[in-house]
């Protein structure tokens, strides 16, 4: 399922604007990098599309099969469609394996409804995809950070998303688990088909996995392209500094800033 913005704004309530104007379509099946300095909406961005925040004006409209704008969806219809990923969460006093079935509320009929063997092999199968397995039954509030961060990605592959958004999803990991998570992620949506939208300050490994790219620059949409055509000029005009590329042997590119004194 694709995610279209049409002349999207948004403002706090009392603040300046947010995010003015924007116009993108992201694709279905894809990863997209959203990429920008601090304060430039990545976070407030993934909060319209998951349906949290509604745009002071514009629309936001869910793909094909359901071609309908967001405002025409109550949460539970959009949970249907999309799950969120914040960037911190206060791990509750459930088990794992409680606090990932809370993902299988959207496809249930009433809050209070007991899960069917459906659901709880949804869970199992998100648990099992997250390596959480051995920690089904350990109370989420003796995780580790890392531990909380992959439980709350697995809550949200239980809700069998088309469309996930994840806001610094690598977030209290170490290196090695950042790029397993990420591995996982592709994984997700290559066989599944799920389109994965990503905020992420690490830009190298956002870009070794992401299809595409988009940078938020003052408001607006400053490029939303695929990941290879990403350039040193569009990353220095981002990020306010001089950008360079170093090519790998084997063709991958890494980008660094060229620092040289530039920031003194």
């Amino acid at each position: 399922m694709d995610l279209s913005l049409h002349q999207v704004h948004f403002a706090y309530r009392g603040g300046r604007p947010v995010l003015t104007g924007l116009d993108a379509t992201l694709a279905d099946g894809q990863l997209t990098a959203l990429l920008g300095v601090n304060g430039s909406g990545k976070s407030t961005l993934l909060k319209l599309m998951a349906g949290i925040l509604p745009p002071t004006s514009g629309d936001i409209v869910l793909g094909a099969p359901l071609e309908q704008s967001l405002r025409q969806l109550g949460p539970r219809r959009i949970a249907h469609h999309c799950a969120y990923v914040a960037q911190n969460t206060q791990p509750p006093t459930l088990t794992v394996f409680d606090y990932v079935l809370l993902g299988r509320l959207p496809h249930q009929h009433g809050w209070s409804a007991r899960p069917f063997s459906a659901d709880l092999d949804m869970v199992e199968q998100s648990l099992r995809h997250m390596e959480l397995i051995a920690l089904a039954h350990t109370p989420m509030t003796r995780l580790s950070g890392g531990q909380v961060q992959m439980a709350v990605i697995a809550r949200a592959l239980a809700q069998q998303p088309a469309i996930l958004l994840l806001d610094e999803p690598t977030n209290n990991l170490d290196p090695k688990h950042q790029v397993q998570l990420m591995d996982k992620l592709s994984t997700v949506s290559r066989e599944q088909g799920t389109t994965v939208i990503f905020s992420m300050h690490d830009l190298n490994l956002a870009l070794q996995w992401a299809d595409r790219v988009m940078l938020l620059h003052q408001g607006g949409v400053l490029r939303h392209n695929p990941t290879q055509q990403l350039t040193t000029a569009d990353l220095s005009t981002l990020f306010g500094m001089p950008y360079q590329m170093v090519e790998t042997r084997n063709h991958q590119h890494w980008f660094w800033p060229a620092l040289n004194g530039s920031l003194k």
